[in-house]
């Protein structure tokens, strides 16, 4: 395994940005699905599982569900195995499972990296059984230039920088209805007072200062992606 992936991996369990980062999408994740009435053994497919760490994380919070992931890099699968995960090589545009296959889909700091998303929404669309349901999270529009400037991200790796409300719009063209949506994270690291300023900014709509965002959406019944 190269040494930058290892590096990656290292860094999501490290105290810092990028272990704060992982936590709270697993919490915000974990948030949304105490929300559904999923079956006992719910499968539940992870779209960019990247190291697997969230699943992991979810695995002890949900142990009736059965989790896969696909990750593209191979690096990435063979570290997630290793740790136990339920990961195959593949790529999001061309998912490798039948129609109907699973109760949710999971993409996590996955779309903002592939530029023909509509095909990528589409599978996602397919593998879900009639009302099944897609979490989809990001980080924000603020979030994506403070990590360019600082050298984070490669602008070229970036095609969809999305605002919420443009989140929801691809995802309500690609034959899904949103059933749940936020903005979280004032800051990389936690701090005094923290969730109490979080929900007080959200309960006054003061969105503009988050650096992550999420929704989760459901399947709509008898529609044809793109057709809306």
């Amino acid at each position: 395994m190269s040494d930058s992936f290892l590096h990656y991996a290292a860094l999501r369990k490290q105290k810092g940005i990028f272990s704060y980062g992982l936590k709270r999408r697993s919490e915000t994740v974990e948030g949304f699905l105490q929300k559904t009435s999923l079956p006992n053994q719910a499968k539940i497919l992870d779209v960019g599982t990247a190291d697997g760490e969230m699943i992991r994380r979810l695995m002890t919070v949900f142990p009736h569900y059965d989790f896969t992931g696909i990750e593209r890099i191979p690096e990435m699968v063979e570290l997630a195995q290793t740790n136990g995960i339920n990961v195959f090589l593949g790529e999001a545009a061309a998912l490798p499972f039948p129609d109907e296959s699973f109760d949710a889909v999971t993409m996590i700091s996955t779309i903002k990296h592939i530029l023909h998303y509509q095909q990528v929404f589409a599978e996602c669309h397919r593998v879900l059984k009639s009302q099944g349901i897609l979490i989809v999270a990001e980080p924000t529009r603020l979030a994506l230039w403070v990590g360019l400037r600082k050298g984070h991200f490669d602008p070229h790796s970036l095609p969809n920088r999305w605002s919420l409300a443009q989140m929801e719009a691809h995802l309500t063209s690609a034959g899904f209805q949103t059933w749940m949506k936020k903005r979280y994270m004032l800051a990389p690291f936690n701090f005094p007072g923290c969730s109490a300023l979080e929900s007080l900014l959200a309960a006054c709509r003061c969105s503009c200062f988050f650096l992550h965002q999420a929704i989760m959406v459901r399947k709509k019944q008898d529609e044809i992606p793109g057709t809306t």
